[in-house]
């Protein structure tokens, strides 16, 4: 593990691709460790990975298990059109989050809901829980979430890197991949989410500048060779 002082470069060496639980078979790669760390959920792209998001847990096994279970739901998760973002084109057709079912939703967050599932801009006004308007949106559309949800985790492929057991550096890690990845070039800084609550460095705590080197055989398009942190 590591968890070094300020004036120290830490190595984050991203083990990988592991394969999403449940579909190791499918997958033919090794589930995830049992371990703390930051992760990257990726996909296949040009010869090597490009990076959805990242992540960072105290024990990624577990994690990941709680992911597992809120798919089958269609709760907290983004669905995506694997073909499409394996060309680098980011297309989602199920949005478990807020922003699709909120009251004072976007008209982008609309019109993408539209295009995915057909809802027009008024559905579901009359009805005033987001909660209770997306648990009707999966029970009618569960089967097209299930499959494709079913379909992404078969594709995704993900990195995981033993870092902490200090919760602080970790965050900072999620945060300073994320960042890189929204000042990348297309199409790697289209993939990613926007509005993750993202945990940068607090100089009101003293918190000072960590150097991460990140270390990794494979391809992983847009990670940097190095982070400040």
């Amino acid at each position: 593990m590591l968890n070094a002082s300020e004036s120290e470069i830490l190595v984050a060496n991203w083990q990988g691709p592991h394969s999403w639980p449940g579909f190791e078979i499918d997958n033919n790669l090794p589930p995830l460790p049992d371990i703390c760390g930051v992760y990257l959920q990726t996909f296949e792209y040009n010869g090597g990975y490009i990076i959805y998001c990242a992540g960072h847990a105290k024990n990624v096994k577990l994690r990941f298990a709680t992911h597992e279970r809120k798919r089958r739901v269609g709760d907290e998760i983004n669905v995506f059109d694997v073909d499409k973002i394996k060309e680098g084109i980011r297309s989602r057709v199920w949005n478990g989050y807020s922003d699709w079912w909120k009251t004072n939703a976007s008209a982008v967050a609309l019109a993408e809901r539209q295009r995915a599932i057909g809802y027009s801009f008024d559905w579901g006004n009359e009805i005033p829980s987001y909660q209770t308007r997306k648990a009707i949106a999966f029970a009618e559309h569960w089967r097209m979430v299930s499959i494709a949800s079913s379909a992404q985790c078969r594709a995704m492929r993900l990195f995981i890197a033993e870092f902490g057991p200090g919760d602080r550096l970790r965050k900072r890690l999620e945060a300073g991949v994320m960042n890189a990845l929204y000042s990348a070039s297309p199409p790697f800084c289209d993939i990613p989410d926007r509005g993750m609550a993202l945990s940068r460095i607090d100089s009101k705590r003293g918190e000072k500048a960590v150097v991460v080197d990140n270390r990794s055989t494979a391809n992983i398009h847009a990670l940097p060779i190095r982070l400040v942190i």
